[in-house]
């Protein structure tokens, strides 16, 4: 029997408030998802005054994140270093957009454990949000 490690609710909490912070730093309102192991929503945050629209976002970035055990926005490059477009991948990527990052357990680079979808910003302040929460609580594979 394998055992799967995933995020849970106390690591989303962090999560969550990490994104907060760094929100308030940059002036920035944001939602932000985060997903376990199996790409379920643990918690889902959207800040006063951020845009609707950035709850779906989020969760597809995340989502998207997971299934290719890497940045969603490596999806774009791929897509434009192939020449080939979103319907040739498989249905659980969803987007390539930044903002969707794995989160890895220390001990086990290969199976993310979970994942952080971050809308409200520029794509890159986004993914780089994203980074920075899962270096706060632990999980960032570097």
């Amino acid at each position: 029997m394998k055992t799967i490690k995933s995020l849970d609710l106390n690591d989303a909490k962090k999560a969550v408030a990490a994104m907060e912070k760094i929100a308030g730093k940059m002036s920035l309102n944001l939602c932000c998802c985060v997903l376990d192991s199996a790409a379920n929503i643990i918690l889902l945050e959207r800040m006063d005054n951020s845009n609707l629209f950035t709850i779906g976002l989020a969760k597809i970035k995340a989502s998207t994140a997971i299934s290719i055990k890497n940045n969603s926005g490596v999806v774009h490059k791929i897509l434009k270093d192939q020449e080939a477009e979103l319907p040739y991948f498989d249905s659980s990527v969803k987007t390539g957009w930044k903002g969707g990052v794995p989160a890895f357990s220390p001990d086990d680079k290969d199976n993310p454990i979970g994942a952080i979808g971050i809308s409200g910003g520029t794509q890159d302040q986004d993914e780089e949000i994203a980074i920075e929460i899962l270096k706060a609580i632990g999980f960032y594979k570097a």
